[in-house]
């Protein structure tokens, strides 16, 4: 799911199936022009493992008259869950899930985040934009961003940026 370092140029093409390397820079967020070794450790996407795991429980009276779980599903690497297969733009990606929590989907990686990111999960594109106060790329109160990922648990999905 990523380009190598050895064969570049056919890395590239088995990574975006473009066979013009000024096509397949753009297909993986490089723009043009780039020299080659640019497309090293870059994807076009992510397969994600979606695993379904209880982190915790609001007490009654928080969000009702009994507990209420807190469920994430998903990849997230700091609660040990789930598995991902890529990275984004030469970037390791710290979480990718949907919770109870928040109703939406999360997306966090290594090193600074700005702006928003727009994130394809099995053809459905979703735009988050960056929260500071989750430290992530996040939509909340989305129930399509919801059931995208809480619908698959057990699954593995493509997740396209």
């Amino acid at each position: 799911m990523t380009v190598g370092s050895g064969w570049i140029g056919s890395s590239a093409v088995g990574e975006t199936a473009q066979r013009w390397m000024s096509a397949a820079g753009p297909a993986i967020n490089v723009g043009v022009p780039f020299w080659m070794s640019t497309l090293a450790g870059k994807s076009k996407g992510v397969k994600l493992t979606v695993v379904q795991k209880q982190v915790g429980i609001l007490p009654p009276g928080v969000r009702g008259p009994q507990p209420f779980p807190l469920v994430e599903f998903g990849y997230h690497k700091a609660q040990g869950f789930g598995g991902i297969t890529g990275n984004y733009n030469g970037r390791e990606i710290i979480a990718l899930y949907s919770s109870t929590q928040f109703g939406g989907l999360l997306f966090q990686l290594s090193g600074a985040m700005s702006g928003s990111v727009v994130i394809k999960i099995n053809g459905a594109a979703f735009t988050l934009p960056y929260n500071s106060s989750l430290s992530a790329y996040a939509i909340t109160s989305n129930n399509a961003a919801y059931a995208a990922l809480q619908t698959r648990v057990g699954q593995t999905v493509e997740v396209t940026f």
